[in-house]
């Protein structure tokens, strides 16, 4: 082995270091931060299983909203109905007094 190819060896063996000495240390800091989550959901009391409810009940409360709405958008055509046919009654009634 020539001398250029084993200070090339020697290069690439200490880039390989610092990449796993710098992914050790991304590890080692995402473990704390794993830690750090788990005691807060612990501390604040919530489970996994309690924020899917939440996120279920979320989900209800907002095809209701959606229900209601459509149930409402019924309603004000309904409304708009009745309000055309009394308004016709009236212009009939006052066609009737006038003749």
């Amino acid at each position: 082995m020539s001398e250029e190819e084993a200070q090339q060896l020697r290069r690439t063996n200490k880039e390989l270091a610092s990449t796993t000495e710098n992914f050790v240390k991304r590890v080692k800091i995402l473990h704390k931060i794993s830690h750090v989550l788990v005691k807060k959901s612990e501390t604040s009391g919530t489970t996994l299983e309690q924020l899917r409810e939440k996120c279920q009940n979320l989900e209800t409360m907002v095809k209701s909203s959606e229900i209601s709405v459509e149930e409402q958008k019924y309603s004000n055509k309904d409304l708009a109905t009745k309000l055309e046919t009394s308004n016709s009654c009236v212009f009939i009634l006052e066609m009737s007094c006038a003749i």
